[in-house]
C-alpha cells in the first residue's frame, strides 16, 4: 500500500492553492489506477464481484471518509464504484486528496480468482506459448509448474511439467481454444496461487474449484 495512506487528511487553510501539475506528478506515481482528470480531481472506477460487494465497499469507504473529514463523489452502477476525489473548498486538487485515494484502495478487496487447470504443456516454452494464445482471446491463463520433472520428489510422468490454468468461467471456451490448437492428453483440478491442481481421469477432464 501506498505511504500516502499512512497520512491523515488535513483541512485547507485559508492560503492554500490548488497543487500545480508538478506537484501532481509525484503524488500520482504513488497511486495506482487512479486517473488524474484535468489537472482537478481523481478519478478511479473500481470493480466488484456485485451490487452488494459494491455497496459493502461504499460503507467501508464512507467510514474512512467520515473519520478523515474528506468525501469522495462516489457513483454506484451495478458491481461498478466510481470514485472521485477532489478539494470542494478550493475546487482542485490538494495532497489530502492523494491520501484518500490510497485509502480509498485500502479498503477494496479484490474477490480471489477461482481457477481451474485447462492444459498439461510438454516444457515451459510451450506452456507459455499456449496461454499466451488464451490471452489473446481474452482469457487470463497462468502457468505453474515449470520446475516440476518426472522421476523427482516421486513425481510420475503424468504429473510432471508446467499447467495451464484458466478462470472457471472461461473453462469450457480455454478448452476449445486448445482442443483446436494443440492435442496432448489434458488434465484439470483446482488452485489456489500456492497449491497445485490434480490428474484429470481417463478421457477427460476432472472437476473441482480452487482460487488463485
Amino acid at each position: 500500500m501506498s505511504g500516502l495512506a499512512d497520512k491523515t487528511c488535513v483541512p485547507c487553510g485559508a492560503d492554500d492553492v490548488p497543487l500545480t501539475e508538478a506537484q501532481i506528478l509525484p503524488l500520482q506515481a504513488q497511486l495506482e489506477g487512479w486517473a488524474v482528470e484535468d489537472g482537478h480531481h481523481l478519478r478511479k472506477t473500481f470493480a466488484l464481484r456485485d451490487f452488494a460487494a459494491a455497496v459493502e465497499f461504499v460503507n467501508r469507504v464512507g467510514g474512512v471518509a467520515q473519520e478523515q473529514g474528506h468525501h469522495p463523489d462516489i457513483a454506484l452502477s451495478g458491481g461498478e464504484v466510481d470514485m472521485v476525489v477532489f478539494t470542494h473548498a478550493l475546487d482542485g486538487l490538494t495532497e489530502s486528496d492523494f491520501i484518500l485515494a490510497a485509502k480509498i484502495d485500502g479498503e477494496h478487496h479484490p474477490e480471489p480468482v477461482a481457477r481451474r487447470q485447462v492444459w498439461r504443456a510438454n516444457d515451459p516454452a510451450h506452456a507459455h506459448l499456449l496461454a499466451g494464445l488464451l490471452d489473446t482471446r481474452g482469457i487470463d491463463a497462468v502457468v505453474h509448474g515449470e520446475d516440476l520433472f518426472a522421476g523427482e520428489g516421486g513425481i510420475l510422468p503424468t504429473e510432471a511439467g508446467p499447467t495451464v490454468w484458466v478462470p472457471l468461467d472461461d473453462f469450457a471456451r480455454a478448452h476449445e481454444i486448445l482442443a483446436a490448437h494443440d492435442a496432448p492428453t489434458t488434465s484439470s483440478g483446482t488452485e489456489s496461487e500456492t497449491g497445485a491442481g490434480g490428474q484429470a481421469g481417463p478421457g477427460g477432464a476432472g472437476a473441482g474449484e480452487g482460487v488463485a
